[in-house]
């Protein structure tokens, strides 16, 4: 595969106001990436290096349910409906928002999987 041009936004959203914000955001991680490459051998900045043509895709299998909340609200109902309600009861790797109107959901915002930092300075 070949080494890749830039990083996406999560979740590839476009939600990023421009292409030179985009570009900043792409910088940022490979510098992260920079950082920690030398300290993760299975880990590596993919738009310096090659990923492998023979790289096996192994499937991420992950409940995305709100572990911390799991813990505290055994019945499932009610751990969304507490992960719904309260923004700051969600796993930080597993955040999502939901807006209702009238009792009534008009709106979710997409769960993001991973994000380096704050990435809302980017909008």
């Amino acid at each position: 595969m070949a080494v890749l041009a830039r990083f996406d936004t999560p979740a590839a959203l476009r939600d990023v106001a421009s292409a030179a914000k985009r570009r900043h955001w792409s910088t940022r991680l490979s510098a992260d990436f920079g950082r920690l490459v030398g300290e993760f051998r299975q880990l590596y900045d993919p738009t310096q290096s090659d990923t492998p043509q023979d790289a096996q895709v192994v499937p991420v299998e992950w409940a995305a349910s709100p572990n911390k909340l799991r813990q505290t609200h055994p019945d499932p109902v009610d751990r969304w409906r507490v992960a719904d309600s309260l923004r700051s009861e969600q796993d930080e790797y597993c955040e999502w928002a939901v807006e209702k109107t009238g009792g009534k959901i008009t709106r979710t915002g997409p769960p993001s999987q991973c994000s380096s930092g704050p990435h809302w300075p980017w909008r």
